[in-house]
């Protein structure tokens, strides 16, 4: 393993050879592949800019990603309780956590969360995602470069999306079987 402290050289040689190693680390820590290769990028150009002051790099960019990864789902999970709490949640929010709380339960949300994201059209998407990051509409309107009533019509078509979707699929619990099409949606 290579400490820090050396030529550019040395930090091409530890981003080789510990790279793979320690996405493999976050993977195996609980965390999802893109939360893995988001943290560990992160950390390692952390390393990198502080490379001459790196005594053991291995354990200090480990140390790194894995701080990170756990920002990073704090701030997932905030934005799922968020919207959990909002009007999509509704009927289908019995106001109690899961009984696992650990980190698979939490990778298993991350997964549902994207899987559920994925499914609604880009703008829908894009607005969804900077609420999760805490944005308020008007800060999200500026980012997207749309007024805060887009943002709002579609905060409220991706909600009533999401509803029925969460509730189709992953609410075994809710009973009704009943299916409505996404064809009011198209935003």
């Amino acid at each position: 393993m290579v400490s820090g402290g050396g030529s550019p050289g040395d930090f091409e040689r530890f981003f080789r050879e510990d790279y793979g190693r320690l996405i493999a680390y976050l993977r195996k820590s609980g965390f999802s592949a893109v939360m893995a290769e988001d943290a560990a990028a992160e950390a390692m150009a952390k390393v990198m800019e502080a490379w001459d002051d790196v005594e053991h790099a291995g354990a200090w960019v480990r140390t790194i990603a894995r701080r990170y990864a756990c920002q990073q789902l704090k701030r997932l999970e905030a934005g799922l309780e968020r919207a959990r709490s909002s009007e999509w949640a509704g009927s289908a929010g019995n106001g109690h956590r899961d009984q696992h709380d650990g980190p698979e339960s939490s990778v298993l949300r991350d997964e549902q969360i994207l899987s559920l994201l994925s499914r609604l059209p880009r703008r829908q998407r894009e607005v969804m995602a900077l609420v999760f990051e805490e944005r308020d509409n008007e800060e999200i309107a500026d980012d997207l470069r749309i007024s805060e009533a887009t943002v709002r019509s579609n905060l409220r078509h991706a909600r009533k999306r999401l509803k029925r979707i969460y509730e189709r699929e992953y609410r075994a619990d809710s009973g009704d079987g009943e299916e409505q099409g996404d064809a009011d949606d198209e935003s």
